[in-house]
């Protein structure tokens, strides 16, 4: 048993020495670094700040061995970290010669050095690149009594950072800041407090400062289960959609939003449930109203499958609230148009019905525009107008044409007289029908009747000869034969 334990701590002693003469090592290639290749010292110091924000350094004698190396000073033991978001940028965006990727990175290295300048006025601070946000490790120097103090002026100090790069140099950005913490092996914890915090954008909006203490929650609340937004409120919105009420969408939409986000605050979790919910159903109205096959349907899907990349429910709220806008005129143009072309149809049906009417009904003398009107039940002068807006021709004129037509159609036969004529068509007195016959027809129904009679004798008589001279040229063709 002796000799195993010995063996251990044999074993033990050689890990540990390895360790130490790996550090040793180390030191002496960062010293050769520093000396030599200046670039790779400063890269080989920001991976050791990110690998410390992360918690990816176990050793302890390896980080003080670091610190010392890396020539990182502390003035105190308390600890915070600073998370940037960049938003938006303009200060580069104008150079055509810059590509996209140039333009990030300069603005990157602008954020990283306002930051750093500020924070280094009062305290000591870090600024590492990770992934695609900027960590600010930041060290007290000033410390006042009251942790909510020191928070406070954190606070201000990320206020003047955001003011800062948003005047001078165009750049929006999200900050989001962690708690206080006592030991540099809470720097770990701090970064991951400013991460959460910064999660929590999607509910607060972008462009904010989110401070961790803010949004911890306190053990003794109990927090709002789940989120509201039930089937009916869902289908109230999608009706609303599709009947092209933007008034009413938008108010069931931010009905939803005051809810949930201001009434009762629901947690980042059910944040994104929602997101996803509200999205899927602008999605299903669209489906219901929307030919897939058209460039409008794909284009509207287009921006919806956007909006599930977005990292705030405001930014979102407010692009799917111009979508919905966007759907409902085009549904309300839609609506009227097939409106109208139904209108049209019924227009162009109710006038045939009223043609068919008066040829039906000529003969009456107490037709008129009342009588036609009463047996449509649309109020004459109103359907006098609409028969005019559909043919360009009175109803009145109409009736008094039809009338003159069957007259003529009558003179040709030549059985009755005018008078009767008169009768038979609808003319109560003749007078008005000789009146009528020469407006519309130019001539009398005398002239027109005795130029009838003319041309009936004439084509009777070029009928005559033809077939004379036909019976003739039969004739004497067959004599020739004989």
């Amino acid at each position: 048993m002796i000799k195993c334990i010995g063996q251990k701590r044999r074993r033990i002693f050689l890990t540990q020495s390895f360790s130490y003469m790996t550090i040793l090592l180390f030191t002496i290639g960062l010293s050769i670094l520093l000396y030599w290749k200046p670039d790779q010292y400063n890269l080989l110091r920001l991976d050791f700040i990110r690998r410390l924000l992360q918690g990816r350094l176990d050793n302890q004698f390896y980080l003080e061995e670091s610190l010392k190396m890396f020539e990182i000073r502390f003035s105190s033991d308390i600890f915070a970290v600073f998370t940037l978001h960049i938003e938006a940028h303009f200060y580069v965006e104008n150079n055509p010669c810059i590509d996209e990727k140039e333009k990030i990175k300069r603005v990157r290295s602008i954020v990283s050095t306002v930051a750093a300048d500020l924070i280094n006025v009062e305290h000591v601070g870090y600024v590492v690149e990770i992934n695609d946000l900027l960590a600010c490790m930041v060290n007290l120097r000033s410390i006042d009594p009251t942790d909510h103090a020191n928070v406070s002026k954190l606070r201000k100090m990320a206020i003047e950072m955001q003011q800062l790069l948003k005047n001078k140099y165009q750049i929006d950005l999200t900050i989001s800041i962690s708690s206080l913490h006592r030991s540099i092996l809470g720097i770990s914890d701090a970064y991951q407090e400013s991460l959460n915090a910064l999660e929590h954008k999607l509910i607060l909006g972008s462009k904010q400062i989110i401070s961790y203490t803010d949004i911890r929650q306190d053990p003794s609340d109990e927090p709002f289960k789940g989120y509201y937004y039930p089937l009916m409120m869902e289908q109230v919105l999608i009706n609303a959609i599709k009947a092209g009420d933007y008034a009413k969408a938008k108010k069931t939409l931010d009905a939803v939003v005051e809810r949930n986000l201001n009434i009762h605050p629901v947690t980042l979790p059910f944040a994104r449930c929602l997101k996803f919910n509200l999205l899927s159903t602008v999605a299903k109205a669209l489906c219901e109203i929307s030919d897939p096959t058209e460039d409008e349907y794909a284009a509207s899907m287009a921006v919806i499958e956007h909006l599930t990349e977005s990292e705030s429910i405001q930014d979102m709220l407010m692009q799917l609230t111009n979508l919905i806008k966007k759907i409902c005129d085009s549904t309300l143009t839609t609506c009227k148009s097939n409106r109208l072309q139904i209108r049209q149809q019924d227009l162009k049906e109710l006038t045939q019905n009223v043609l068919a009417f008066i040829q039906e009904h000529h003969r009456d003398s107490d037709l008129n525009i009342t009588k036609v009107g009463h047996y449509f039940e649309i109020k004459s002068t109103y359907l006098s107008k609409l028969f005019k807006d559909q043919t360009g021709e009175g109803l009145l004129d109409v009736i008094n044409k039809v009338r003159i037509a069957h007259a003529k159609e009558l003179i040709l036969v030549q059985k009755h007289s005018l008078n009767d004529i008169s009768n038979l068509v609808g003319f109560s007195e003749v007078n008005t029908f000789f009146r009528l016959f020469k407006k519309y027809e130019g001539i009398t129904p005398g002239k027109y009747r005795e130029i009838s009679i003319k041309s009936t004798l004439n084509g009777f008589l070029i009928f005559f000869v033809y077939t004379f001279g036909a019976f003739r040229y039969i004739t004497s063709t067959y004599i020739m034969v004989i």
